[in-house]
Order: structure tokens, then sequence, then C-alpha cells
């Protein structure tokens, strides 16, 4: 089957490594999405790439071009130039993320109010409070009272849920966290 990479915006949830093989390249109807967003951590570019059948590649960029017209010149250049030094922000971003990963690991293996379904191992974190009804309260009063923004799960269909990032300064995180921590004694 014949494949085509595509460049197109995109928004990735999870950390990719540079060892697996993209799902596209195999044999069936595959298709791997990536972007420069949060796996390389150049969100403002908004710039990701999908790899297909060559027929739904080619729907994709027609759609693309429906809903986009025209995407930004800075980004596009920015992004082009990003394909050039991809080791540089692979390294960049494994560094960042491996110390925030052991940060988050120790800090959800400590509250057990908090329920995910593995230690994290990603830069994201999808948890939820053991009492799921007062999640949307509670994510309201991080956000009030400590000053700490995470996603609320209704963004992404699951109420119950609240996103974290842990593609960020590890500085940052630490803080966030401890603020987090906050919350959850002050309940």
């Amino acid at each position: 089957m014949k494949r085509r990479a595509l460049a197109h915006s995109s928004s990735s949830t999870r950390f990719i490594s540079t060892a697996r093989t993209p799902a596209a390249t195999r044999d069936g109807p595959f298709i791997s999405t990536n972007s420069l967003t949060k796996s390389y951590g150049l969100a403002g570019l908004r710039c990701g790439w999908a790899i297909a059948p060559a027929e739904i590649a080619e729907r994709i960029q027609r759609t693309r071009d429906v809903v986009d017209n025209v995407c930004s010149v800075p980004s596009e250049r920015l992004g082009a130039l990003a394909f050039q030094h991809l080791a540089l922000l692979t390294a960049r971003t494994r560094r960042i993320l491996g110390g925030n990963l052991e940060r988050a690991r120790a800090f959800f293996s400590s509250r057990p109010e908090l329920v995910l379904p593995a230690p994290p191992s990603s830069s994201i974190v999808f948890a939820r409070l053991d009492d799921a009804s007062r999640t949307r309260a509670f994510v309201q009063r991080l956000l009030d009272v400590h000053g700490v923004a995470v996603a609320p799960g209704h963004f992404f269909e699951s109420p119950e849920h609240f996103r974290v990032s842990l593609a960020g300064d590890p500085e940052v995180l630490a803080e966030g966290l401890r603020r987090l921590g906050a919350a959850l004694d002050a309940q």
C-alpha cells in the first residue's frame, strides 16, 4: 500500500519514542499523526503531520485546505527549520520530560485521592479524584484559590477527569504539583 506523508496542524497528547515504528508503515488502514507541538516542545508553531494511505492523505489535504485555507507562513518556515534539528529537540524534550516524569510519579503515588490507570509515562496525566463527582468544583477551586490551571476533563468528554501537562519547565511543574497537593489537603 502506497503511503504519503502529509504536513498539517495537529495536537498530539503523548510523547512518542523515536524507537517505535509508526502504525501507518504497516499494512492496513492505519493513520499516524504527530506534531512539533507537545512531542518537541514547539506549541506555538501548531505544525504537525500525518502518514496515511495516499487516498486518505489526499482527502485530509483537501479538508485542511478548506478549513485552514492558508497556514501561517512564519510557522511553516519555523516548522521546516525545526525538522532540521529534530535530534536536538528530541534530546531537549527527553531531558525535560525525564525529570518531570520522576517528579510526577513520586507526587501521584503519594496521593491516594487521585486515580490514574498507571503511573505517569508521557507528557500528559489524565487524573481523576477518587470521588469523581467533585472534580469540576475541584478544578475550579484549584484555579481560583491556588492559581493552578489544569485542563478540565469535560473538554475531552470525560468530565470526571482533569489533564495535567508534564512537558513544561521543571520548576513550574514542581510548584504546580505542590499547589495541587495543597488543594487536595484543603478538601
